[in-house]
């Protein structure tokens, strides 16, 4: 949560009142003490968890598909209150999320949930993951962080210019991808994964882009026939000071002056 803007205090103790402008000094003061305190609540911000799509219903239209590689056909499918994708063969789909929200300030995260219990038959591994593109409508300049099954039933983890081999998972991973530092040509980005029996180094693997925002959305690659799922696709924003809050300081900077110069004419 964002700190309030303080405002700075002073004793009115001991001040001496011309008893004909007094009334209307004592009377500015609770509005000051009104301003203060609207003005302190409305600069304050909360980070909120916004819950994009938990895949109770089908709404592709939320997403704009994108045949990654080997041009494969549209897997979209949810069932039973989970994304899970039928991508086939050696071919990777992503669906990027359309409805406006991005990474872009520092701060921003986005997280899904990935399940993958069983891989295909075929003798090629399954993923499944997050796809970022600083294009909504292009797989150009793409990342991708995603969790691997291997047909011998073992993991990992891959992300840009990085991974982790021989992961043990046990259950669902929540997978994080969170915005924490600007760069003079880019940006730089943690990576968080946890639950499953898996958890990611202390501070989290990073990785940078030369954007400065990503698009994002869930990724399959090879996963017919499997039981891959991907479930709560949730943006936590960076809240901006509210417009209206640049409003009330000015209101209370008029309620300041005035109330310097009613004390500076009935000394």
């Amino acid at each position: 949560m964002r700190h309030p803007i303080t405002i700075g205090t002073r004793s009115w103790v001991g001040v001496n009142l011309n008893p004909m402008t007094s009334g209307k000094f004592l009377v500015a003061m609770p509005c000051l003490a009104l301003a203060t305190g609207a003005l302190t609540f409305l600069a304050t911000g909360v980070l909120g968890q916004v819950l994009l799509d938990d895949y109770s219903v089908s709404d592709e239209a939320n997403y704009n598909y994108l045949p990654v590689f080997n041009n494969p056909a549209d897997g979209w499918n949810v069932s039973s209150g989970e994304l899970r994708p039928t991508i086939a063969g050696n071919a990777t789909g992503a669906w990027l999320w359309n409805r406006g929200e991005q990474l872009s300030a520092v701060g921003d995260s986005v997280s899904i949930t990935l399940s993958l219990p069983t891989g295909a038959d075929n003798q090629l591994r399954s993923s499944i993951g997050l796809f970022l593109s600083p294009q909504l409508n292009s797989a150009s300049s793409m990342m991708e962080v995603v969790l691997n099954r291997y047909p011998d039933g073992s993991y990992s983890m891959f992300w840009p210019s990085g991974g982790i081999i021989g992961a043990t998972i046990s259950g669902p991973v929540q997978l994080t991808i969170k915005l924490i530092a600007p760069m003079q040509r880019g940006t730089i980005y943690e990576i968080i994964a946890s639950g499953g029996g898996f958890q990611s180094p202390e501070g989290g693997p990073m990785f940078t882009t030369n954007t400065s925002s990503l698009f994002f959305g869930p990724l399959a690659y090879n996963t017919a026939g499997t039981q891959a799922g991907l479930d709560n696709l949730i943006f936590t924003p960076v809240p901006e000071p509210p417009a209206f809050a640049i409003f009330g300081m000015l209101t209370l900077a008029t309620a300041v002056t005035r109330l310097r110069r009613y004390h500076h004419t009935n000394k």
